[in-house]
């Protein structure tokens, strides 16, 4: 005869225990969905955007008189009308910006001037303007953040601006005031993928010289240079991960999932059992090293049945025959206990109308 195996009742998880693992999966399922949901919102970030402009401008007075000025050219004094013959003037313009960026530029130089009656600015008799200086035109520079604009010596005939003035006022006997004015234009128009606006700047670098008086001084006039711009550009992140949404939607249905299950769990501990279902739990918690559950009765065909009128009878069958007690759920409100011992069938009947008749 062959000897059958004493097959064991599976591991059972307590009540405390059971809820421990239900609100932990609960708070893990929440904590991922909220991390990976705060990932879907929309981020705002600033970027800072920064650049500068630096400019100098030096210049040489060159005399018509070599005999009374030896040198030719001079700078920093005072100096007579008449002897003048040019002006030469050196440029220098600088761009510097804290990103890389793609952008043109554009420079030249013009002359220009206005001629009006001394002492009433309002009654223009002339004016003139003319590029002395071509430059360059948008000048692409890509992934850059730097440029310097140093062109070749300006020559400025001032001589030939002067003479304007003068034949002006002997044609019409008048005192004329005027002022020649000498400008390096400088625009800027470039894009960064970081900040929402065009990037524009435009910056001139000015000489000045009156043309209608004996001596004269030369003075540098700056507008827009050694100058510094801060542009400040939100920007929101509103695109969608498609895995981080699928993440955050899964968390969201394990942990509803999870939560009902505890609450029919807690429902389901937490109401009133009856006196079977207390004792029926207290036998299967106390016994169920010894108790295998059944779906189905065994075959009880040709084999003598042995009824015995309590469980703890059963338990001493089951010591002398030492074999696994089988559990049958027959109903909600019956369950029975067999010992098989070869053609013989030990059971108990556990029933609800009998323990409700003994109370």
């Amino acid at each position: 005869m062959s000897k059958k195996k004493l097959i064991l009742r599976r591991f059972h998880v307590g009540v405390r225990l059971r809820i421990c693992l239900m609100l932990s999966l609960i708070a893990l399922f929440t904590f991922v969905g909220l991390v990976f949901y705060q990932r879907l919102v929309p981020t705002t970030d600033t970027h800072v955007f920064t650049y500068s402009e630096t400019s100098s401008l030096n210049y040489s007075v060159c005399m018509n008189d070599p005999e009374r000025f030896p040198e030719i050219c001079y700078s920093d004094r005072n100096y007579i009308a008449n002897a003048i013959n040019h002006v030469e003037a050196n440029f220098v313009y600088t761009f510097m910006a804290s990103d890389l960026f793609d952008f043109k530029y554009t420079y030249y130089i013009t002359a220009s001037g206005r001629i009006y009656e001394r002492g009433n600015t309002t009654r223009v008799i002339d004016e003139f303007y003319e590029v002395i200086y071509d430059g360059q035109s948008n000048v692409v520079m890509s992934n850059k953040n730097n440029f310097v604009i140093n062109p070749t010596t300006t020559i400025i005939e001032y001589d030939r601006y002067r003479s304007i003035v003068q034949d002006l006022q002997r044609r019409y006997n008048l005192t004329l005031d005027s002022t020649l004015v000498v400008t390096l234009h400088v625009s800027i128009e470039g894009s960064h993928e970081l900040v929402e606006n065009p990037i524009r700047a435009t910056s001139e670098i000015s000489l000045s010289m009156p043309l209608s008086e004996q001596t004269l001084e030369i003075s540098l006039s700056y507008q827009d240079v050694n100058n510094n711009e801060i542009i400040r550009s939100t920007i929101i992140d509103d695109a969608v991960n498609i895995l981080y949404y699928i993440i955050c939607i899964v968390c969201l249905i394990l942990g509803c999932f999870v939560f009902i299950k505890l609450i029919r769990f807690l429902g389901k501990i937490t109401k009133s059992k009856s006196i079977y279902e207390k004792t029926l739990d207290k036998i299967q918690k106390e016994y169920n090293q010894i108790i295998v559950d059944t779906k189905n009765a065994p075959d009880m065909t040709n084999i003598r049945i042995i009824d015995v009128e309590s469980f703890e009878e059963l338990l001493d069958a089951r010591e002398v025959i030492n074999k696994p007690i089988l559990s049958v759920k027959i109903n909600r409100e019956k369950q029975w206990f067999l010992i098989s011992n070869g053609d013989e069938m030990f059971k108990f009947v556990l029933k609800a109308v009998d323990l409700e008749n003994e109370e």
